[in-house]
C-alpha cells in the first residue's frame, strides 16, 4: 500500500507545521499560495508534486473527467489512467487505540489545501465514493500521490 505520512511529512514542512497554521509561527514560516493548484515537491523526488486537489478533479479517463468514472477505471475497469487507487487505510493520533484502520475500506490522500490551523484538505476514497472536498487533522497519517511536474 505504500507509506503513509502525516501533513507537514508529506508537504515537506517542518512538523511544527502539523499543530499550527502555516505561516503563523517561526516554527512554521512556509506558506502554500494558492494551493487548490500548487505544485509543491514535499516528499516526492524531484521533478515531481503531491497530486493537489485541481489535479485530483480533473484526472482524464476514458469515460471522461470525475469521481464517477475514476472509480469506474480504478475499482472496475482497467485502470487505462494508471492511477490504481489503493485504499491503505489510516491512523489518526486522536483515535484512543492511535493504531492503523480502515486498510482495505478506505484510501486517503492529502492535498496542498488547508482548511485551518489543525485541518488541511484530502481526497478520500471507497470502492464506491470518491470525495474530493474532506478534511482530515494535521496529524493523521495518511496516502500520498506522487504526479510528474508539468
Amino acid at each position: 500500500f505504500g507509506g503513509l505520512y502525516t501533513w507537514s511529512e508529506a508537504m515537506g514542512l517542518p512538523r511544527a507545521c502539523d499543530t499550527v497554521a502555516l505561516g503563523s509561527t517561526p516554527e512554521c514560516p512556509d506558506t502554500i499560495s494558492d494551493a487548490d493548484e500548487a505544485q509543491r515537491q514535499g516528499i516526492c523526488p524531484e521533478g515531481w508534486h503531491v497530486m493537489n486537489g485541481f489535479e485530483w478533479r480533473r484526472m482524464p479517463t476514458s469515460e471522461g473527467f470525475g469521481a464517477k468514472p475514476m472509480l469506474s477505471q480504478v475499482f472496475r475497469g482497467s485502470d487505462d489512467i494508471g492511477l490504481a487507487v489503493l485504499l491503505g487505510g489510516m491512523s489518526d493520533p486522536d483515535l484512543i487505540e492511535k493504531k492503523y484502520g480502515l486498510i482495505g475500506q478506505f484510501g486517503f490522500y492529502w492535498v496542498a489545501e488547508e482548511k485551518d490551523s489543525l485541518r488541511v484538505g484530502v481526497v478520500s476514497f471507497t470502492e464506491t465514493n470518491v470525495k474530493f472536498s474532506d478534511s482530515m487533522n494535521k496529524p493523521s497519517v495518511l496516502s500520498v500521490r506522487c504526479v510528474k511536474d508539468y
